[in-house]
């Protein structure tokens, strides 16, 4: 899990870093942004020492979250 660690904050002037984002490193496009499912598992498994038991359990919580969401909702609209 991440952790946030404050004395490895770095700081940068924002003139740098737009400078930086602008020129050296432009912002992907949403095409850029896309992964296929395979490739990201791999890099979940591979690189990030997930298992595939974990992987799935973490999707199928994020369906559940998803219809949570979606009922809250459907609630507000109706002023439930």
């Amino acid at each position: 899990s991440w952790e946030y660690d404050p004395n490895a904050t770095e700081e940068h002037a924002i003139d740098h870093y737009e400078h930086y984002r602008n020129k050296d490193a432009p912002r992907r496009n949403k095409q850029e942004m896309l992964m296929p499912p395979a490739h990201r598992q791999y890099l979940l498994m591979k690189e990030m020492g997930f298992s595939r038991g974990q992987i799935k359990g973490a999707m199928e919580e994020a369906k559940r979250c998803a219809k949570q969401r979606e009922k809250t909702m459907k609630g507000v609209k109706l002023g439930l």
